[in-house]
């Protein structure tokens, strides 16, 4: 349908007023970014001067200055880096309203390119089995983070932070994904990240779910790595159990090793696993 003249012009009245208004929002904030990098430049510059004179007044100016706006400027390319900075000094107190503040945007923030290095450092505050509500959303959804390119970086950094039984339940969804973790361009750090901190039966069940997939995995762009990882950092006996699997193939051994040393990641590979078995 055809618009008038009247119609055009409130129309464009309008648009104009939704670009002024984006516009005056998008100064605001660049405006505090500015405001805030001037304020707390120290946090750059002198991070133990900064927590020498940690006063109260320092403190609840930042957080005034701050409050409403966490969540966006978490997300912001400059924002995100004030807010990171915030978290690594700023007293007990003042962390739980950042935390508060993010709450219902956990999942957005860890698959950010900017708002994941928030989450990171808001993990890296926690104590040892603590949890702000980070850990749940990640458990819930840890089939997806793991294979997201910044949902992996969360996952490795808050198992450092879980205590036993929270690693278990964390590891528990993980063993069921160990093969389609292992060949995901994101996935395979997750599976390498057990496998080098990882000890005991924790570790075991991604022996297991290795098992019958390691001369695939040898030549596969990402799982080639995981198994690098498994005879770096298996013992004796799980290294020898890899060893194994290619012996095994009587027939097809001799080709399958021709095969593995031609192929450019089962090369690696191949070296990796005479030279281990050669040390035991």
């Amino acid at each position: 349908c055809k618009i008038n003249e009247k119609q055009q012009k409130i129309l464009e009245e309008k648009i104009e007023t939704i670009e002024k208004e984006n516009t005056n929002k998008l100064n605001d904030n660049n405006k505090l970014i500015e405001e805030l990098k001037n304020k707390i430049q120290i946090l750059e510059n002198d991070k133990e001067e900064y927590c020498k004179n940690n006063d109260e007044v320092k403190n609840n100016f930042i957080m005034e200055s701050l409050k409403g706006k966490i969540y966006e400027l978490s997300l912001h390319m400059y924002g995100c880096r004030v807010i990171q900075q915030l978290i690594t000094v700023i007293d007990e107190k003042y962390l739980s309203q950042i935390t508060l503040e993010l709450k219902g945007h956990f999942a957005k923030c860890i698959e950010d390119q900017n708002g994941n290095h928030v989450i990171q450092k808001l993990i890296e505050r926690l104590k040892k089995g603590e949890n702000n509500g980070i850990y749940d959303v990640v458990y819930q959804n840890i089939a997806e983070l793991s294979k997201h390119q910044y949902g992996c970086r969360v996952i490795q950094t808050l198992l450092k932070k879980c205590d036993e039984q929270q690693v278990a339940k964390m590891l528990e969804k993980i063993y069921n994904d160990v093969k389609e973790l292992s060949e995901d361009q994101y996935g395979n750090y997750i599976i390498q990240y057990i496998l080098e901190n990882q000890k005991g039966k924790n570790v075991d069940s991604i022996y297991d779910g290795l098992k019958g997939n390691i001369y695939d995995f040898s030549i596969h762009k990402y799982a080639s790595n995981v198994v690098e990882r498994a005879l770096t950092y298996g013992n004796a006996k799980q290294r020898q159990s890899i060893i194994n699997e290619i012996i095994e193939q009587d027939n097809q051994m001799k080709e399958c090793l021709l095969s593995m040393v031609k192929d450019k990641f089962g090369k690696l590979r191949s070296e990796e696993r005479f030279s281990r078995n050669a040390e035991t």
